[in-house]
């Protein structure tokens, strides 16, 4: 009895999971095209990628501390550029991509595209819902956990500028997927836990 109602809620959520991809796939259609080439910068797939990421990001920041407009400021040029993008990519992908030469490759990683969007929003989601039921059933844990994080993060905040705090963020992040997709996080460990096996492999033989 209990595996058949874990199995009906599984099977829940993953019929909740294809139609949220479905409505990302409607909501996106007239982006399809521009997310496909940014999916193919944002990870990688020429070697010089990563370099055009970098220099896009510097050239803005280069901009915000040179023009040093204030917090408002700032967000409100941001806004006006994503609605700006809002309103003219869609007609401009119209007029320029042949939607008659869109191909079921183009389809397939346009889906997964979408598939990545839903399964960032059901982690976060799902990360909420989590530090909701510890402050629900830990509440003390729960104190100090986010007292001691907030604190941590306002001495990093003091020590290093917040402008060029936020552009190794925003950094990080912008080449975080293209690190993912070439696991070079996992090559390096390997490499570092290799060499930790030799270095003490060495030190073993001395003695």
């Amino acid at each position: 009895m209990g595996e058949d109602s874990e199995n009906k809620s599984e099977g829940v959520s993953h019929k909740s999971e294809q139609e949220l991809v479905k409505l990302c796939k409607r909501r996106l259609e007239n982006w399809r095209e521009v997310l496909i080439h940014l999916d193919a910068l944002m990870t990688w797939d020429k070697p010089f990628y990563p370099g055009i990421i970098a220099g896009v990001v510097t050239f803005v920041f280069l901009m915000l501390w040179y023009c040093d407009p204030t917090v408002l400021t700032a967000l409100s040029v941001f806004g006006i550029i994503a609605c700006i993008l809002d309103y003219a990519v869609p007609i401009l992908s119209a007029s320029v991509f042949d939607s008659n030469k869109w191909t079921g490759t183009q389809e397939r990683k346009y889906e997964d595209i979408c598939h990545g969007f839903i399964d960032t929003y059901i982690k976060i989601k799902y990360m909420w819902d989590s530090i909701r039921q510890i402050k629900e059933s830990k509440p003390y844990l729960y104190f100090v956990g986010v007292l001691g994080a907030l604190i941590f993060t306002a001495w990093i905040g003091n020590l290093i500028n917040n402008l060029f705090l936020t552009y190794l963020i925003v950094l990080f992040m912008s080449l975080l997927p293209g690190i993912k997709n070439h696991n070079i996080i996992q090559e390096n460990i390997s490499v570092v836990l290799s060499m930790i096996k030799g270095i003490t492999g060495q030190g073993k033989k001395k003695k």
